[in-house]
């Protein structure tokens, strides 16, 4: 019985450690898909952090950005020159040997998360991530939101050519609402209505990202050689100086020669008509004028200068002439005669020439216009022409906002930073007139009507 009874508990205790056994092995297996499947969500759950995602997002966009891409992506519009194409190559150009890099910024309290794309100081896009729609047991999935880019739009045209010329930009023609600047000669104040002068007209347009391709063209729809300043960053048409050709050269010298021997008594009236016509006012002006000298020994005329030729018509001419003719007085003295005058010469009907004028100003001179826009609350309220000599104005009535006061007119100025600031340009009288200090000059304007509390 006994032996029984010891064979019993020995079963006993085998079956007890093998159910022990059993359990260690189902509890370790057990273990085991515990931890796989820990492992496995540990890694769901990092890969689907927002570092994680982020760094993925930067690498897939800008380790090797594609500018064009991206520039769609961000819903970037085209202007009227420029396209994705242009700011992809004003990228290229702008990381050309930098990095690349991001960080984390403040996305407010909108749930996502924001990171600006810099390269040094400069901040170039931002990026943010955007969790899906998810239970609050499941791991959130982040995925890239919006991209928006920050292109700079500082580069400007400007384009100086003759009165009748198309200027296009990246291929699109420049109208008239461009136009800043206009200048004729004194000439025209001379010369028949329907004759003109050297005429020239500045064009200008600004917002671009890249420096654009500039073109001109003549009526004719022939190129027109435009010369880049760097001085004054702009495009000027290579204008051709005329020349005065050799024969009508030799006739301003003899009729210049004739005024100045008429002038010092040396030659009477009857000279004075192969060259000018007694009919015309300038034939008076010469006649019926005081002398320079008539008593002397001699005279002598220097060498003549020439310049400032411009040919109006096949009929119509003027050229400055610098020359000088000295007297010798009876004492032995000389005395100079400066003649600095531009000839006015015209043909007659009958072929031959006659001088119409003699004028002691430059008929090259300009007479400059610019383009002044006056602004009240983001409306143009109006936008002229004044010529840059000019001390006084008439700007266009204003609206007065109730419970404040008109300050005058005012230019904006940008700094690096872009902040804005206003400097005052014109403070009207009570009248709304503006009576300048100086002449107005040469640059186009934009003013800004500004208010304060009354």
């Amino acid at each position: 019985m006994e032996k029984i009874k010891k064979r019993r508990g020995h079963n006993g205790t085998l079956i007890a450690l093998s159910l022990y056994a059993l359990l260690i092995v189902v509890f370790l297996v057990a273990m085991s898909f515990v931890l796989r499947y820990l492992d496995g969500w540990l890694t769901d759950y990092e890969a689907a952090q927002p570092k994680v995602k982020s760094q993925q997002v930067f690498e897939e966009l800008f380790a090797q950005p594609d500018w064009e891409k991206l520039y769609a992506m961000a819903g970037l519009e085209d202007t009227a020159y420029e396209t994705a194409s242009h700011y992809a190559a004003y990228m290229a150009q702008k990381t050309r040997g930098g990095e690349l890099r991001y960080y984390e910024t403040s996305a407010g309290l909108s749930g996502d998360y924001k990171y600006i794309v810099r390269m040094y100081d400069e901040k170039l896009a931002e990026f943010t991530l955007t969790a899906q729609e998810h239970d609050a047991a499941e791991i959130p999935e982040w995925e890239l939101g919006a991209v928006t880019l920050f292109p700079a739009y500082e580069e400007n045209v400007a384009v100086c050519t003759e009165v009748g010329r198309t200027v296009c930009v990246n291929g699109v023609p420049l109208g008239e609402d461009h136009v800043i600047r206009t200048a004729h000669t004194i000439a025209e104040d001379y010369i028949p209505p329907h004759l003109q002068g050297h005429r020239r007209i500045w064009v200008y347009e600004e917002g671009f990202m890249v420096p654009p391709q500039v073109t001109a063209a003549d009526s004719q729809g022939q190129p027109v050689e435009l010369i880049y300043d760097a001085a004054s960053n702009m495009y000027v048409e290579a204008f051709e100086e005329q020349v005065i050709p050799q024969t009508e050269r030799d006739w301003v010298l003899e009729a210049a020669t004739i005024y100045c021997r008429y002038m010092i008594g040396d030659i009477g009236h009857y000279d004075m008509r192969a060259y000018v016509d007694d009919d015309e006012p300038i034939f008076n002006k010469i006649t019926k004028g005081s002398k320079w000298m008539q008593y002397y020994t001699a005279f002598r005329f220097d060498e003549p200068v020439f310049s400032k030729y411009h040919s109006y018509s096949d009929s119509l001419y003027s050229v400055r002439l610098t020359r000088s003719l000295y007297l010798t007085r009876v004492d032995g003295t000389e005395k100079e005669y400066p003649l600095d005058s531009t000839f006015l010469v015209h043909k007659r009907e009958d072929g031959s020439w006659r001088v119409l004028d003699i004028i002691n100003k430059d008929f090259q001179e300009l007479v400059t216009q610019v383009r002044l826009t006056y602004i009240q609350d983001g409306q143009v309220l109006q936008t002229v022409m004044a010529e840059s000599k000019t001390m006084a104005l008439t700007p266009p009535a204003v609206t007065v906002p109730e419970g404040k006061i008109f300050t005058g007119w005012y230019v904006q100025q940008k700094d690096e930073k872009g902040n804005v600031t206003y400097s005052l340009a014109f403070a009207p009288d009570a009248d709304g007139n503006v009576r300048l200090a100086s002449e107005l000059g040469d640059e186009p304007m934009t003013l800004y009507a500004l208010f304060e509390k009354q």
